[in-house]
């Protein structure tokens, strides 16, 4: 079996300009996409990959609604948070950011 090269960008590209028709259509529609990211803590790499998905939503017409927490927050505080956001009919994913603090259960969360 041969190797073949996959160029990451091209295919990035498709997959995006897919993305932008299909939310063009729901706006089109009258519903808005909208993400909610929550984070907890300061770990850096959670920070940037977390910025990416921002910017991602921006180039895409998605409205992003970004919430950070302390590090010191208690897993009920996190459950709180999630909890509202899925009382929110206007949003339409929550992502969870991860590694959450070692003092919670990420699967319970």
């Amino acid at each position: 079996m041969v190797a073949q090269r996959l160029d990451g960008k091209a295919c990035a590209a498709s997959v995006e300009a897919e993305l932008h028709d299909r939310i063009a259509t729901c706006a089109s529609a009258g519903v808005e996409p909208h993400l909610a990211v929550v984070i907890v803590g300061d770990d850096p790499a959670s920070h940037v990959y977390v910025n990416s998905k921002v910017k991602a939503c921006h180039r895409l017409g998605i409205k992003s609604t970004h919430i950070e927490l302390p590090s010191t927050a208690s897993e009920q505080e996190v459950r709180e948070v999630i909890d509202q956001l899925n009382g929110d009919d206007s949003l339409h994913g929550i992502l969870v950011q991860s590694p959450l603090p070692s003092h919670m259960d990420e699967e319970a969360l």
